[in-house]
């Protein structure tokens, strides 16, 4: 068991927060810097096999100072998540990276 990943959530329900509350600044897939967007790239393997979800949890919990990521959880949160919302949205990320890897093939046009 990995150390790093330690919070019970549900990737299809965060898949959908994730669409709603996430995507619009770190993109459909985490992409984030990568296509143009303001947000850090989240989906990438290299971000998700370095960063335990209690740091991810923490950013939704608390934002980046100096940076646009604001609070996304409780009545003080830009979007009021609950804890577990955001161990959803962890568990989706978890999946970005698989996702990815067997969507490369195709988009480069190697089927």
């Amino acid at each position: 068991v990995d150390a790093r990943k330690k919070f019970p959530g549900n990737s299809e329900a965060g898949a959908h927060k994730f669409a709603i509350y996430c995507a619009s600044c770190h993109g459909p897939n985490g992409e984030g810097y990568t296509i143009g967007l303001p947000g850090s790239s989240i989906g990438l393997a290299g971000f998700l096999d370095t960063t335990p979800d209690d740091y991810i949890f923490q950013t939704l919990k608390h934002g980046r100072r100096g940076t646009p990521m604001k609070s996304f959880l409780g009545s003080t949160g830009l979007a009021n998540l609950s804890e577990q919302d955001a161990f959803d949205i962890i568990a989706h990320l978890r999946t970005l990276p698989n996702k990815q890897a067997a969507a490369a093939p195709a988009a480069a046009g190697f089927e």
